[in-house]
């Protein structure tokens, strides 16, 4: 069952999003699969600037979730994060270098 995680965005920014992504996605199959989380969170990197991001959390549709998504124009911030489950392998996106990848495979303990 593939996750959207939403990042680092207030309540009402996130709501907006969430709403653009089920519209993208209610005429897909999987469509009733798809999960949307919003996390209350605060996210900054290390100047304490507002680092917002989205993790996908999926199987075999992540790909295809992150290709809409991103192709849609939905997601403005900087950083999407790829997690495939079989492998355990996630891959940080950047949306400025879309080609630029970082990959490493985490442990599942």
């Amino acid at each position: 069952m593939p996750n959207i995680e939403i990042h680092g965005l207030k309540d009402k920014e996130a709501s907006v999003v969430a709403k653009k992504i089920w519209k993208l996605f209610k005429k897909e199959p999987e469509a009733d699969k798809i999960l949307i989380t919003i996390c209350r969170d605060r996210v900054i990197n290390c100047k304490g600037v507002c680092q917002p991001y989205l993790k996908i959390i999926a199987d075999n549709f992540a790909r295809h979730i992150l290709e809409k998504i991103t192709s849609a124009g939905i997601w403005q911030h900087d950083l999407v994060i790829e997690y495939i489950k079989p492998g355990l392998e996630e891959k940080i996106v950047s949306n400025k270098t879309r080609r630029r990848y970082l990959s490493e495979y985490i442990d599942d303990n």
